[in-house]
């Protein structure tokens, strides 16, 4: 299942200057990995210090992370206000995956307090390809990530 991205004249102003800014490379050394099923159905987003707290993400070939500002805001797909974002230092785009290529990216998108994948500190606007039992942080707010197919 391969993903394409389509940007559309409806898509707000912040949305669309991410999409323009998105130019998906092989990023990292992890470009070697094949996801043995494919790209996934959904991607859970488990919380490290809270594993019943946990989030199922739908994969669509764009997902902007961050927090919502108010409940009209549409640009934000994965709000993590509900894992205290704001006091753990997410920004409101703070990070986004991409479905691309027969790969899942992930991408800080400048944010204040950053993203690590692993332990490792993303650098802004590069995208690094992700896989099943990965942990990404945004700010402080860890999770560990689970693929889940239909």
């Amino acid at each position: 299942m391969v993903f394409s991205q389509q940007t559309d004249e409806k898509v707000p102003a912040t949305r669309q200057l991410i999409i323009n800014n998105t130019a998906v490379q092989p990023a990292d050394e992890r470009h070697g990995i094949v996801y043995a099923n494919g790209i996934p159905n959904y991607i859970m987003l488990r919380s490290i210090s809270e594993p019943e707290h946990f989030l199922k993400i739908e994969v669509s070939p764009m997902i902007v992370i961050g927090r919502k500002q108010s409940m009209r805001d549409s640009q934000v797909d994965v709000d993590l206000a509900d894992f205290n974002g704001s006091e753990a230092g997410v920004s409101r785009y703070h990070a986004m995956m991409l479905a691309l290529d027969s790969y899942i990216y992930l991408k800080d998108i400048d944010s204040l307090n950053g993203s690590l994948l692993n332990g490792k500190q993303l650098m802004a606007s590069k995208e690094y390809i992700i896989t099943e039992g990965d942990i990404v942080a945004f700010g402080r707010v860890e999770f560990s990530i689970e693929f889940l197919y239909d």
